[in-house]
């Protein structure tokens, strides 16, 4: 994955939205509280104007975020993860986010030394 820039800058250019960005980027948000999720995408939805319908995935753990990210790797024999940006709650019930954050690190570079 490449770094990610801030969100802003990606999706617009000089004011007006880069409609390139929808079809460029997949982010996945975790958190145990649907409120929050719900809250952040809105907040994607109105400020770069992302399709969160369509470009973005949802966890409650960071359990079910590994998985879900596991799976994407390993649907189509792909080479990296389609999520271009995470963003994770810290502290979750099952798994926290920085465990779930070094699970899903260490899965990655596994794969990709192979």
């Amino acid at each position: 994955m490449k770094p990610i820039q801030s969100l802003v800058q990606i999706g617009r250019n000089n004011g007006t939205f880069n409609q390139d960005f929808t079809y460029n980027h997949k982010i996945l948000i975790v958190d145990d509280q649907s409120f929050n999720i719900e809250a952040l995408k809105i907040i994607l939805h109105y400020c770069i104007g992302l399709n969160t319908q369509l470009y973005c995935n949802s966890a409650l753990s960071g359990q079910q975020a590994f998985q879900m990210v596991k799976d994407d790797f390993e649907e189509g024999n792909k080479k990296e993860t389609s999520y271009n940006l995470i963003l994770m709650d810290l502290n979750m019930p099952e798994m926290d986010g920085n465990t779930s954050m070094v699970n899903i690190r260490e899965y990655l570079l596994s794969k990709k030394a192979k």
